[in-house]
């Protein structure tokens, strides 16, 4: 893929830039967007981790001084420097977890057009491009016959041109992003006196936001920061969760129901207790002493070896990497202490060797019930709806964040080769 076109908007203006030399092409948008009136500014691109990124970094890391900020692999933000002037690059989807389509209806805004993704003829001025050339899955037919009803076929004025028609929907998808985000910003403000363009990811907002607006204040227990080995055992735990889908085979003539959960995380965390307060270390039986212990324990599991559907979770190595397995008969491993409890009604047996006791709370009732009620406020056709959505599933992970991050740092080639002269007999190849 070689990149032809790029646009930008700032609120008032929109620039393209269109040429079929990508090297031309990125460098007059680098010196058109890298002015004095954009410094300290913020670039948001919708899912510029997942696909404009890759196009943009080669040339950014030539062009400019670069910062990134990269999770798991995934750039989170790029902070970018030429001539003084310094820029932030981020990925709107990180915030918004939707297609720029959906969200421009969600939030009410300008929607994008339709446009023939497979055509490639730059120069190609005409008549309108068949269906074939628009992605059926995003183009219905019936959209394609009103767009081709409302271009008219004028061949006569040149007909339908490939660089005007790329250039006003690229911008228009420029100005569709503007405006979401700019509408999801009042929104959340007027909610809960945030700002979402100091936040970089959805859960870092989210986790934010109830840190300030949320957390019991009164709690004499504080909901604990951990790391190092006692964050390692207490990791080994969380193994996800089981997605299995089972399709049953029907009778002829039989209807069956099918049930999907409505807010799954978000009622789990509204009902449950959660650990707070400092881990304490343990070994042997704790039930002993404390027969409901709270916390996570390294047991001895037995498994009834006729159950259908075994439910306690394992991280298995394999030749092929680390799987997650929910085995039957003996195995070991650290389990949260309430999901042995829920097991022993399976048949599950289990000794206690270590482990980490907590004091225990519902930390999460008031900032569950707040977004729920916002959801019921509005319809589901609303912005705010979608907001209180996205931030009921986005809160829970990041308390299970690693507390360990890479430090990434990008290379132009002569540099890279430098490095990997130097320092060669350290670097491990996979």
């Amino acid at each position: 893929m070689v990149p032809y076109l790029v646009s930008f908007y700032d609120g008032k203006l929109a620039k393209s830039f269109f040429n079929n030399d990508p090297d031309k092409l990125v460098k007059d948008f680098i010196d058109n967007l890298f002015i004095k009136k954009y410094n300290n500014k913020l670039v948001y691109m919708h899912n510029f981790t997942g696909f404009d990124g890759f196009f943009l970094i080669r040339y950014l890391v030539n062009l400019t001084s670069i910062k990134p900020l990269i999770h798991n692999g995934e750039f989170i933000s790029i902070e970018c420097i030429k001539d003084g002037i310094k820029l932030i690059f981020r990925d709107s989807y990180k915030h918004l977890l939707a297609s720029l389509d959906k969200l421009s209806k969600s939030f009410g805004v300008e929607n994008k057009g339709i446009f023939p993704y497979y055509f490639t003829d730059l120069d190609y001025k005409g008549e309108f491009p068949n269906y074939k050339y628009f992605d059926p899955n995003k183009v219905s037919i019936e959209e394609y016959n009103k767009a081709l009803e409302e271009s008219g076929n004028k061949t006569s004025t040149g007909g339908w041109n490939f660089e005007k028609e790329a250039i006003k929907y690229c911008e228009q998808d420029c100005r569709s992003l503007h405006q979401v985000i700019s509408k999801y910003n009042e929104l959340f403000f007027s909610n809960f006196n945030f700002n979402i363009h100091k936040y970089p990811t959805l859960p870092s907002l989210a986790f934010a936001n109830y840190r300030t607006n949320f957390m019991p204040s009164e709690n004499f227990y504080p909901i604990p920061q951990i790391n190092d080995k006692i964050y390692k055992d207490i990791k080994l735990s969380y193994t996800g969760g089981a997605t299995e889908m089972y399709i049953p085979v029907v009778p002829q003539g039989v209807k069956i129901h099918a049930y999907d959960i409505n807010s799954l995380y978000p009622s789990v965390m509204l009902n449950n207790d959660f650990p707070i307060g400092n881990p304490t270390y343990f070994e042997g039986n704790i039930l002993k002493i404390s027969p409901k212990a709270f916390g996570f324990f390294y047991c001895k599991i037995t498994a009834p070896k006729d159950l259908k559907h075994p439910i306690l979770q394992i991280h298995y190595k394999t030749k092929n990497g680390i799987r997650t397995l929910s085995p039957l008969g003996e195995f070991e491993g650290v389990f949260f202490s309430q999901e042995l409890y829920n097991a022993e009604k399976f048949g599950y047996n289990f000794e206690i060797l270590w482990g980490y006791t907590f004091k225990k709370a519902n930390i999460f009732k008031e900032y569950i019930t707040n977004l729920y009620q916002l959801r019921l406020e509005y319809p589901k056709t609303a912005p705010m709806n979608f907001i209180a959505k996205i931030h009921l599933n986005s809160l829970y992970g990041r308390f299970g964040m690693k507390d360990l991050f890479e430090d990434i740092v990008i290379f132009v080639c002569k540099a890279g080769k430098k490095m990997i002269i130097n320092y060669m007999k350290i670097i491990i190849l996979y």
